[in-house]
């Protein structure tokens, strides 16, 4: 029988030279890394778009906001000149008012003078709501009259005679007078001051 040494003694043996062989877990590892920088990497070109978006959507608001801004100091001065118009209205209003008042008094002193003969105003003075009359009359009886007219047209209450003097040197007798009255315009009153004459 022939003995083999399978267990040879290793100093006098050389030994076959083994093929090189990677190890397992650096393929993984490489792996491993490159997908984690691939991923990286994706999540930074993500990071980027969403940071350019951001931008163009903060230009598009302060692009808005400058237009809100332009709009609202529009508006300040759309307010500031509706203001001023509604003061101008007021005004006409309220000159259109003492227009049509104005009017009315001539009309309701007209009339009366009309009814009052031998009487001329010189002066006719408003302010608010009293009236001042200045004139000259042939008589007593004319200014007496004349404030009896004023009364009976309802256009004048609390006729008061301020002063009665006749012209020291006037042949026929001429009396200087002045008067004073509360004026006041007669509700539902029509005619060229409330618009019914042409």
């Amino acid at each position: 029988m022939v003995r083999i040494n399978l267990l040879a003694d290793r100093a006098g043996v050389a030994e076959l030279p083994r093929p090189a062989v990677l190890p397992l877990w650096l393929p993984v590892a490489l792996l491993s890394v490159s997908a984690a920088a691939g991923l990286l990497w994706l999540d930074w070109q993500r990071s980027q778009r969403e940071l350019a978006d951001l931008q163009v959507r903060l230009a598009s608001l302060r692009a808005e906001l400058a237009q809100m801004e332009s709009l609202r100091e529009q508006v300040a001065q759309f307010e500031q000149q509706k203001a001023a118009i509604e003061r101008q209205l007021d005004q006409i209003g309220r000159l259109e008012q003492n227009r049509v008042d104005a009017e009315y008094l001539l009309e309701a002193v007209a009339a009366t003078v009309a009814r009052s003969p031998r009487l001329w105003l010189t002066t006719l003075t408003r302010k608010q709501s009293g009236v001042r009359f200045q004139g000259q009359a042939a008589s007593l009886d004319s200014i007496a009259g004349f404030m009896t007219q004023l009364r009976r047209s309802g256009a004048f209450e609390q006729v008061t005679l301020k002063q009665a003097e006749q012209q020291p040197s006037s042949e026929p007798a001429i009396f200087q007078f002045e008067l004073q009255a509360q004026f006041q315009r007669v509700a539902g009153t029509t005619g060229a001051m409330a618009g019914g004459r042409p």
